[in-house]
């Protein structure tokens, strides 16, 4: 029968360092800095105990900010507001030139439309930026 060893300061280090990159990597972390062997059952039940997650989290591309839910940008919503209302105001330009070349009437309500758009998108993100820094 095996022996229970004790967990050490520095194997709890290890699990809080690691925490972001799931049981499997702490477990290979723990192997080369702590040369211990745990399962990962083990590693999992540790971190529980000591209220840490173990949940994969990935990083925004544009600022490197933490993402807690996986979107098909990579960016955190800060970014995605931003680069969105970037997109739509590439789209403003280019129905204003069409505009001034005298567009038709169907264009116009796109301009109009998308107008709006950058204008709700705008005002949304300055709340949010007034809020984080508010905080």
């Amino acid at each position: 029968m095996r022996e229970i060893q004790r967990w050490s300061r520095a194997e709890d280090a290890v699990i809080r360092r690691y925490r972001d990159q799931g049981a499997y990597r702490i477990r290979k972390q723990l192997r080369t800095m702590c040369g211990t062997d745990r399962t990962i059952e083990a590693i999992r039940m540790r971190a529980s105990r000591k209220g840490v997650s173990l949940a994969k989290y990935r990083q925004c591309d544009v600022c490197g900010a933490v993402l807690n839910s996986h979107n098909n940008s990579g960016k955190c919503p800060d970014c995605n507001l931003a680069d969105r209302i970037e997109n739509m105001q590439q789209r403003k330009r280019h129905l204003e030139s069409l505009e001034r070349k005298e567009a038709d009437t169907e264009l116009r309500r796109i301009y109009n439309a998308e107008r709006q758009a950058v204008r709700r998108m705008e005002n949304r993100l300055k709340k949010s930026s007034e809020k984080n820094t508010a905080l």
